[in-house]
């Protein structure tokens, strides 16, 4: 973007205007695109002030080539604000301007690749190269005129336009580009970032998954630099969170994400807050959640020098403290953090109810008898309600229990373990807690390896 927008927009670097949010911390690993759906939530939700919220948003938009957006967007600012003055006193012939680059630069572009484009509309033919494994750039130029140049060009074009918020188109020329064999490694990976940013914005969740997995499998098989490894599945976890909390199942994919060694690493040592997510998912998912028990306290434990927030603490609470009332009230801050968070807020109703579950088994797992008048009242909960979640919880697990209903409290079995579940218990643990210490030595022991070679070099 050229002219006044874009000094403007070069001349002061965007901060995200907000305070005690995961966004701050959030937006260092989104692209600029993606980050303008998060600004849009906090916007519309009213939890800040939008005007700062807008002019941010302004800042983003004017390091794209979403012209027209900016414009929209100043309407949304008061009348005497000093960006939206400063902004609207530009000749009107200068945006027209800009606006004409932008069109004229697509034009010429597309008439640049315009015999690539052309070679693609024809399915059929496509099939016949992938399939014979002749759908190789070499074969491309000796057979249909279509060169090394031109495949660069079709590549920058489809950036061009997504920068111009043309995100469908850009998402199947890239997938075209994709296609393609004996294309540089960089741009391989660099077309499957851009076309998983494109499936997010579209909202393509099946695509975008398929996408997640394939950078995962570049960035474990292309041999790059640990630094660069870890930086790469940083954005890759960041990223995957749209798809997560909006596919259907997204929640139990999260776990199976998160639980994979260098990723739960990549967490441990990058990004301790999105332990938040993992949390979420935990209780979201009745499932698993008993069996992922100890390892997200461990994960708690093992990042809590460094990183707490409302969700960890009431895991700790409820888990490791048995506090039921402190984690009854920690629950209503958990609440508060997942209704202003963009990628929780859809689940907040279901994390609530999941999570009061929560509480209700554990305090009935630690007690021999139950007073059902104040167990609802410590959860909030009607009478009726307490009696039909002792009922469920008594008939969808082992728990052994009888309610007396005359005296309104329900007398809880002890559970009876064999001598070998225990054994199997403690041996799980143990192992846990061996792959943890292994992490940390290896990770110790690179890292005096990196010094060593520093200091020799030296």
């Amino acid at each position: 973007m050229s002219g006044a927008m874009s000094s403007l927009a070069e001349s002061e670097e965007p901060r995200v205007p907000l305070t005690g949010s995961l966004l701050g911390r959030v937006a260092r690993y989104m692209d600029r695109h993606l980050l303008l759906h998060l600004l849009s939530f906090i916007h519309e939700s009213g939890l800040h002030d939008r005007a700062a919220i807008t002019k941010y948003k302004i800042k983003v938009m004017m390091s794209t080539n979403m012209i027209d957006a900016v414009i929209d967007e100043l309407e949304h600012l008061p009348e005497d604000d000093a960006l939206r003055q400063e902004l609207e006193a530009r000749d009107a012939d200068d945006v027209d301007e800009q606006r004409q680059d932008v069109l004229d630069r697509l034009e010429y572009e597309e008439e640049v690749v315009a015999e690539m484009t052309t070679f693609f509309e024809d399915s059929s033919a496509v099939a016949e190269l992938r399939n014979d494994h002749k759908l190789t750039v070499a074969n491309l130029e000796a057979e249909y005129n279509i060169t090394a140049a031109m495949v660069d060009k079709f590549y920058e074009l489809a950036r061009y336009k997504y920068d111009c918020g043309l995100y469908n188109e850009c998402e199947q020329m890239l997938q075209h580009f994709l296609q393609l064999k004996q294309t540089p490694p960089e741009r391989v990976l660099s077309a499957y970032w851009g076309r998983l940013a494109c499936r997010l914005l579209e909202k393509m969740w099946d695509g975008a998954m398929e996408d997640v997995r394939a950078i995962r499998e570049l960035v474990d098989t292309r041999g790059m630099a640990p630094a660069e490894q870890l930086a790469q599945r940083s954005w890759l976890l960041h990223w995957a969170l749209f798809i997560f909390f909006n596919k259907q199942g997204g929640t139990d994919d999260l776990l199976d994400f998160f639980l994979d060694q260098s990723n739960m690493q990549t967490v441990e040592n990058c990004c301790p807050w999105l332990l938040r997510y993992f949390i979420a998912a935990v209780v979201l998912s009745r499932r698993r959640r008993a069996a992922m028990r100890g390892v997200v306290m461990g994960e708690i434990r093992q990042v809590s020098y460094m990183y707490t927030d409302a969700f960890c603490r009431f895991m700790t609470l409820l888990f490791d403290d048995f506090d039921f009332h402190a984690a009854q009230d920690m629950l209503l801050e958990c609440e508060r953090v997942a209704r202003a968070d963009f990628f929780l807020h859809a689940h907040a109703d279901a994390f609530m109810d999941e999570s009061k579950k929560l509480i209700f088994e554990t305090f009935c797992q630690v007690h021999c008898e139950v007073d059902l008048g104040d167990l609802a009242q410590r959860l909030n909960m009607t009478q009726a309600e307490a009696e039909k979640s002792m009922v469920d919880l008594v008939v969808s697990s082992t728990l052994d229990a009888r309610i007396d209903s005359s005296a309104n409290r329900a007398v809880i079995k002890p559970p009876m373990r064999a001598s070998q579940q225990r054994l199997m218990d403690r041996a799980r643990d143990l192992t846990h807690r061996s792959t943890i210490l292994a992490q940390n030595l290896q990770r110790v022991t690179s890292e005096q390896a990196e010094y060593i070679k520093l200091f020799v070099a030296l």
